[in-house]
């Protein structure tokens, strides 16, 4: 279960969160941002994720992330602004580099959990020491060979038998590269790559047609 906390001063909106998060498959912490329930925040820690507001109600949101990342536990953490204004006019309060998504307000419970696994995956792909890339061929020996020619570039390899199969890693991983066979059961490559282009966190990453 993934640990995210979220920091808001409205007493609504925390009850909005907690009503849509329920039975969601994250642990979630709520904090105010009060100087002690920051601090509080940091000693608790084990977070992988952080929504803080873009305009908190008793300290400067920016200054609240840097204080959170300036603790090396947080320093791969992933941080969601949560806000009303469009990106353009955030920009000139805040300076983007420091969060990974933007939560729009008003939301439903569907945008905040797909904006919050989305940011987790991104993050984790952002921060990822080795690049990763998945092999999707029905052959189990061209699979094998690929992923030792990879992993001589330097590559981590997974491999997937079918694109079916291969679609559901690409979404669970979000692999820096993707290989795939044309002609294989369930979904051939030319499908897989239809579906892939339709879903907008795997529509970017760099696929290789092999035949």
């Amino acid at each position: 279960m993934k640990k995210i906390a979220i920091i808001e001063d409205s007493q609504a909106l925390t009850s909005v969160y907690k009503t849509f998060l329920n039975d969601s498959g994250f642990e979630v912490s709520l904090f105010n941002s009060t100087i002690s329930d920051i601090n509080r925040l940091i000693k608790q820690g084990g977070f992988e994720l952080i929504v803080c507001p873009c305009f908190p109600k008793f300290q400067n949101g920016h200054r609240i992330v840097q204080i959170i990342k300036a603790d090396p536990e947080f320093s791969h953490c992933a941080f969601v602004l949560s806000t009303s204004m469009q990106q353009e006019s955030v920009k000139s309060e805040w300076d983007l580099r420091d969060i990974d998504a933007i939560l729009l307000k008003p939301f439903d419970r569907e945008s905040l959990i797909r904006t919050l696994n989305k940011t987790g995956k991104h993050h984790l792909q952002n921060t990822r020491q080795t690049r990763l890339a998945l092999i999707i061929d029905d052959s189990k020996a061209v699979r094998n060979t690929l992923a030792a020619y990879l992993k001589a570039l330097n590559f981590d390899a997974e491999t997937a038998s079918n694109g079916m199969q291969g679609l559901k890693m690409a979404s669970e991983l979000l692999p820096d590269l993707i290989l795939v066979d044309v002609e294989m059961p369930v979904m051939d490559g030319f499908e897989f790559c239809k579906r892939l282009s339709k879903e907008p966190i795997l529509k970017h990453i760099p696929t290789i047609v092999v035949s």
